[in-house]
């Protein structure tokens, strides 16, 4: 999937990836995993190290569906800019450059923030000041 920077499209994906796809279609596009977690259950996350994406599973009808990408890689842009790696500031000012109004900040401790975009549902973890990950949320399974 990854020869080249991909797009994420808040409430739809990662460009080729769509919340709607199941396990198998996601394997089918993506390869085998190099890992996969199912210590919770009903929430299997598969792991592809090399183009720094988790994907997250949740049981919906008769198939497992995706519930959540976490991306930690800068091979990917959201609204055609950078963002693992960018500074906080310049995180902020693309979220309200996009229309997002309704962010939410938490702080854990001096060098760690969240920053949860409702609307969009994104969430942005920040650890001294850059954007480490990106975890992109499935609109219907919240």
């Amino acid at each position: 999937m990854i020869n080249s920077i991909k797009e994420i499209i808040p409430k739809v994906g990662i460009e080729g990836v769509k919340f709607s796809m199941t396990q198998e279609e996601v394997s089918k596009l993506l390869g085998n995993p190099a890992g996969v977690d199912d210590s919770i259950a009903e929430q299997p996350v598969y792991y592809y190290d090399a183009i720094g994406l988790a994907i997250v599973f949740q049981w919906l009808g008769d198939h497992y569906k995706i519930h959540s990408f976490e991306i930690d890689r800068d091979l990917y842009t959201l609204w055609q800019a950078a963002v693992i790696g960018q500074p906080y500031e310049a995180i902020i000012q693309l979220i309200k450059d996009n229309g997002v109004n309704d962010y939410v900040e938490y702080t854990s401790n001096s060098t760690s923030r969240v920053i949860m975009c409702e609307s969009a549902n994104l969430s942005f973890s920040i650890e001294n000041g850059t954007v480490d990950s990106l975890t992109l949320y499935n609109p219907i399974l919240g």
